[in-house]
């Protein structure tokens, strides 16, 4: 009788471990969330990047297009989305240093409908503008 009575003791005082351990926040994070950057400037214990570490984006699309937007995206970063100026530039602000494929969403002057077009391969590197320079786009 005494072995069961210690065996259930034993047993319910590791329920309740593994029910405590479990009721707090897990320190592991999805892989959604992985690139995803919080900055709270109430809290110190949150997730910053270093303003160095950060960097832009710039080019020029031709011909202009009457509207255009304008993303970068990879596999660590969600997106970072601006439109292009009348004169066809743009410029992305504060992306992490990274690799990324630029997703241009445009009206051409010759259509009502949106195209779209991609440009791989743009490393941007901390602390410095990667100009990828003028961007040809189909008509």
């Amino acid at each position: 009788m005494k072995k069961n009575i210690s065996l259930s003791s034993l047993s319910l005082l590791l329920l309740g471990i593994i029910l405590i351990s479990c009721s707090k926040e897990s320190p592991v994070i999805s892989k959604q969330d992985a690139g995803t950057v919080s900055v709270n400037t109430t809290d110190n214990n949150s997730t910053r990047v270093n303003p160095g570490n950060l960097c832009t984006i710039s080019g020029v699309l031709s011909p202009v297009p009457l509207k255009a937007s304008i993303t970068a995206y990879n596999d660590h970063y969600v997106s970072e989305e601006t439109t292009m100026n009348q004169d066809g530039t743009f410029k992305l602000n504060n992306l992490p240093a990274d690799g990324y494929i630029l997703l241009i969403r445009y009206v051409p002057v010759t259509g009502p409908d949106y195209l779209t077009f991609e440009v791989y391969k743009i490393i941007a590197v901390a602390g410095q503008n990667t100009d990828v320079g003028v961007i040809t786009l189909p008509e």
